[in-house]
């Protein structure tokens, strides 16, 4: 039976893990996108190992990618949301890692990975379903490139791209076929496979001629019609495209803060007004413009505050009225938050031993009786000597470095529920973006190929650790190292490898054996492959690098005590990672916690796991570097087994694991409270790989969601006031 179809809509990807969706965690890794179209309930659409959604068609379709066929790759499906109909649109030939619909929501584009060299080939056939493909573009392994979305002609295709400079460019490229389309009624249903005629120097029409080349279709690679906007010290970010004319109309930058390219002129007047509304405390981001551009709902993140939410009325700022007389405050995402007084977090540019510049964070707790005038709230972000070291030295607080997952990730500036976390009791946060971050240009980026552990991604946080010190900020008896993923893989390091620096550490999800970690990757990122080893290493095969680079290996070298936390059923980093250096930790008689969540995956994903595993960590925490903690929490609904509590972990025996088979969503309720449970989680750490959510990835994190009501966002707020009790009201 048909489903009403009545606004609001909502539809959103959930992991089957959600203890609202009634489904068990044992299938480790399940998605299901669920749509709610009014209160009778939400609908269960389409559960699959991994979900991907690649556009909405409207009210009644979307294009989703599904990897039930095949776990290392994902076909396209059409999904009729009124049936819940599926059907296969277009097959994975096993090596697309992405694919793109143009305006009339046909699939045209797919980008396709090379194992052999890592490299990435967009391929765009002319018509539909049933043309040929060719190849618009390589980018060699070393170089940057995504799609931002077609032209509404469909002739050509915006793309950002690090050709021929260091930071990525948006630019518009020509789509010249590399071979004369098929002739009717001889359809070619042959794969997107590079040709390799798409070669890697991009030209513009002016650069061509400068040349003495004339601009064609030929070997030589595509056309630039336009280079649209870049920034020298970091990559493009969010690209703000008009959804009905198919046509970026802004685009975003964030080095240590967000900053706006304006594209279409006669939207300068706009952003000046929405810059200038909120000034230098809070950073702008443009969620949602309706179809006519009249409206426009925008937030403002700040450091120390939650986000605010406001409808911007654009007519009325065409008849004249300021800010105030266009802006409509609708709501904050987490509105408890608002009466505390939390720390600011400070961009700040640090120098490693090498001379690189590291842009970072610095969070520090908000200091009884300290003088507004400690540090300045917004210092300059190309002026290290603005920042005011010298007014804060003598502090010596006990201090945690807090280091992001990928590690191809990167921290931003904006509220981080665990810095605040940690800066409440009474630390200071550093978060570093050490060489390999994303965001800065290629250059930094593979600064950091084959220096995990011993090399200079490690040299880099303890450089950290040393400027914090030599300025006053940090005791050097008191630093603590935390991290999730690779992060957690940076805490083993940085205990193993420069035992004398830390006081103890919290490893989630960390790998400890790079040869294992490689050989048991998630299906899905086989074509990846080769990405993984020219950034790592091949440790798989050079015994004496993996000995070198996994923590396992210098076990007897840690002395600093260690908290290890485990999903049980994490797909990317197994359990036997941390099963591993346990046993060799506690052997050798070291002060080592263990706690595994036998329901969680890569983090944790829910509340009564989130919060046990805080109060835990909280004590620990307390006893090594003297903040305070809270009385401990005795969650009820948790799935935690302190391992260490064990003899041994052949003592351990987990319980048989439940069948999901049946569970469906227990109605609109269930449905909503799950939403809310997932948009916590991603206001948590949406913006940057870190936490207790997990870092180990090949790209950046994508929310989906369609129509959320201000109700779901706002739910967002009970995690992270539980995670923050005993904040002191703002005064």
């Amino acid at each position: 039976m048909p489903w009403p179809q009545q606004q609001p809509q909502q539809l959103w990807r959930a992991p089957l893990a959600s203890a609202s969706l009634q489904h068990t965690y044992s299938q480790a890794g399940l998605c299901a996108l669920h749509f709610v179209g009014d209160a009778a309930g939400a609908r269960e659409l389409a559960c699959c190992w991994r979900l991907r959604l690649l556009c909405a068609c409207g009210i009644e379709q979307v294009l989703v990618g599904l990897n039930r066929r095949d776990p290392r790759c994902f076909d396209m499906y059409r999904l009729n949301l009124s049936s819940g109909q599926l059907v296969l649109d277009t097959e994975n030939p096993g090596n697309v890692v992405a694919w793109y619909a143009d305006a009339a929501f046909q699939v045209r584009a797919a980008l396709v990975v090379d194992p052999g060299d890592g490299s990435k080939t967009l391929c765009v056939r002319r018509g539909h379903a049933g043309a040929a493909w060719h190849d618009v573009v390589t980018w060699p392994q070393e170089e940057e490139g995504r799609v931002v979305c077609f032209a509404k002609d469909g002739r050509s295709i915006y793309v950002t791209s690090s050709l021929g400079r260091d930071t990525t460019e948006l630019q518009l490229l020509a789509l010249h076929p590399a071979a004369a389309p098929a002739a009717a009624g001889a359809a070619d249903t042959s794969p997107p496979t590079p040709a390799g005629g798409a070669v890697a120097a991009i030209h513009s029409a002016t650069t061509a001629a400068a040349a003495g080349v004339e601009p064609s279709s030929s070997s030589s690679g595509p056309v630039v019609l336009s280079r649209l906007a870049s920034l020298d010290r970091c990559d493009v970010g969010q690209v703000l495209v008009d959804k009905l004319q198919w046509q970026p109309l802004a685009v975003g930058f964030d080095y240590l803060r967000q900053e706006w390219q304006v594209l279409e002129s006669s939207l300068q007047a706009d952003f000046q007004t929405l810059l200038s509304f909120k000034g230098p405390d809070a950073d702008l981001a443009v969620e949602a413009r309706s179809n006519d551009g009249s409206v426009w709902l925008v937030a403002y993140s700040r450091d120390d505050a939650p986000t605010e939410y406001y409808v911007y009325d654009r007519s009325a700022a065409e008849d004249g009225a300021d800010a105030a007389g266009t802006l409509q405050f609708l709501f904050v995402n987490r509105p408890e938050l608002s009466k505390y007084t939390l720390g600011r977090k400070h961009p700040v540019l640090l120098q490693a031993r090498d001379g690189i510049t590291l842009p970072s964070y610095l969070t520090l707790p908000p200091l009884r009786g300290a003088p507004k005038s400690l540090l300045p709230p917004n210092p300059e972000p190309l002026d290290p000597g603005s920042e005011g070291w010298g007014s804060v030295s003598g502090l010596n607080l006990p201090m945690v470095l807090f280091v992001h997952g990928g590690p191809w990730g990167r921290d931003v500036w904006g509220l981080d529920s665990t810095a605040q976390w940690f800066a409440n009791r009474g630390y200071a946060v550093l978060q570093v973006n050490f060489r390999a971050s994303s965001g800065f240009g290629k250059r930094f980026l593979h600064l950091g190929d084959g220096q995990w552990g011993v090399g200079t991604m490690q040299h880099d946080l303890s450089d950290a650790v040393a400027w914090a010190v030599a300025a006053g900020i940090a005791d050097r008896s008191r630093v603590a190292i935390y991290g999730v993923s690779y992060g957690g893989y940076a805490c083993l390091a940085g205990l193993a490898y420069t035992p004398g620096l830390y006081c103890c550490g919290v490893d989630i999800v960390g790998p400890s054996h790079v040869r294992t970690l490689l050989g048991t990757i998630p299906a899905y990122w086989a074509p990846a492959k080769r990405l993984l080893i020219d950034r790592i290493g091949d440790a798989e095969t050079d015994d004496d690098l993996n000995r070198r680079i996994s923590p396992l290996y210098h076990a007897p070298a840690m002395r600093a005590p260690l908290v290890i936390a485990q999903g049980a059923n994490d797909p990317r980093v197994k359990r036997a990672e941390s099963d591993q250096i346990y046993n060799a930790l506690r052997d050798k008689g070291l002060e080592v916690q263990y706690f595994l969540y036998e329901d969680e995956g890569h983090g944790f994903a829910r509340p009564p796991n989130r919060l046990d595993f805080c109060s835990r960590v909280d004590h620990f925490l307390a006893k090594h570097l003297g903040g305070r903690a809270e009385a401990p929490l005795e969650m009820q609904d948790t799935s935690v087994v302190a391992l260490h509590e064990y003899e041994s972990l052949d003592d351990y025996k987990p319980p048989a694991a439940a069948s999901a088979a049946g569970h469906k969503p227990a109605g609109a309720a269930a449905a909503v409270a799950t939403a809310a449970a997932v948009a916590g989680a991603a206001a948590a750490g949406a913006k940057h790989e870190g936490g207790v959510t997990g870092g180990m990835g090949l790209g950046r994190k994508v929310g989906l969601a369609v129509g959320v009501p201000a109700a779901v966002l706002a739910g967002a707020a009970a995690l992270a006031v539980a995670v923050l009790r005993g904040l002191s009201p703002r005064r």
